[in-house]
């Protein structure tokens, strides 16, 4: 990675929250801003597909070749269990700073919208059960999975063909050392 990536984001953070500000406080024309979140919205957009492209193929490689490379099935459980952990920390530590924002900010309040009629008709979802969250741990296919960004059936994937890649990388580390290469390729392509 390049030398002063960091402070370079730093930078870019504080130009974009300036270039809000300054439409904020200049454009007081509703078609202008429209045009200019509409723009913006593409730049947005692209940018956050080319992250998302990239979370997919990074999580599958690092976890299978990471796993791959260990042998012991001890040491596979305890990084399962590890990796496990930090998936649902993660979530749980989002969820929290996002309802700590909520509360914080108070987004919406002083709105005043009404649903129109037939507008919350079809939104009920069906209950989560035990079977249902099990069942969806699992992929039907792993492409499957890396297209619908399903982070938590990819890292059950990865886990499962690492345990497999361990007898490979016994006989012969090419395969292992194939998988190795690709989150380093990923972080490249990112980076360049």
């Amino acid at each position: 990675m390049r030398k002063g990536l960091t402070l370079l984001v730093f930078l870019a953070t504080l130009l974009g929250a300036g270039f809000g500000l300054a439409c904020h406080s200049w454009v007081h024309d509703p078609a202008t801003a429209a045009a200019i979140a509409q723009g913006l919205g593409l730049v947005t957009t692209i940018f956050l597909r080319a992250v998302k492209m990239l979370i997919a193929p990074l999580v599958l490689a690092t976890l299978v070749s990471g796993v791959g490379r260990m042998g012991d099935a001890g040491d596979i459980g305890r990084v399962a269990l590890r990796a496990m952990s930090w998936f649902i920390m993660a979530s749980l530590v989002s969820l929290a700073i996002g309802l700590g924002m909520v509360e914080l900010i108070g987004p919406g309040i002083g709105l005043h919208l009404q649903a129109g009629a037939g507008v919350t008709a079809g939104l009920r979802a069906p209950p989560m059960t035990v079977t249902a969250f099990l069942t969806n741990l699992i992929p039907t296919s792993i492409v499957d999975a890396m297209a619908r960004n399903e982070v938590l059936q990819i890292v059950i994937f990865s886990l499962v063909a690492g345990i497999a890649l361990t007898g490979w990388a016994k006989k012969d580390g090419t395969c292992c050392r194939s998988w190795s290469s690709l989150p380093i390729w990923c972080c490249r392509w990112r980076c360049s």
